[in-house]
């Protein structure tokens, strides 16, 4: 038995992600809040070139959301790894921002 509540990380890489990451976060914060009472969103910018940068800064404070920049794209597994990296959960899910997992599998 956990004497803590469960932590849980989740690993988002973004590349050119504006049109809809902001349905996106915002459904998948819906999902997460409801599994796990502690929880960050590790948002990973893999060289965007669109407003997709913008658009996560804005939403950062809402969505409980950590943000990752990296300075060119580098390829969705390095976007991965730098979020793994920086996790602190019990747990670490990766998902893809373009809502290709389902997100009531969570």
């Amino acid at each position: 038995m956990r004497a803590q509540p469960f932590s849980l990380s989740c690993v988002v890489p973004v590349y050119n992600e504006a049109g809809h990451l902001a349905e996106f976060l915002a459904a998948l914060h819906t999902e997460i809040a409801a599994v796990a009472a502690q929880y960050e969103i590790i948002v990973v910018d893999d060289g965007s070139r669109d407003d997709t940068a913008a658009m996560i800064q804005t939403m950062a404070a809402a969505y409980n959301l950590r943000y990752l920049a990296l300075s060119r794209n580098f390829g969705k597994e390095a976007a991965l790894t730098a979020g793994i990296d920086h996790a602190v959960g019990d747990a670490v899910l990766l998902i893809d921002a373009d809502f290709q997992h389902p997100l009531a599998l969570i």
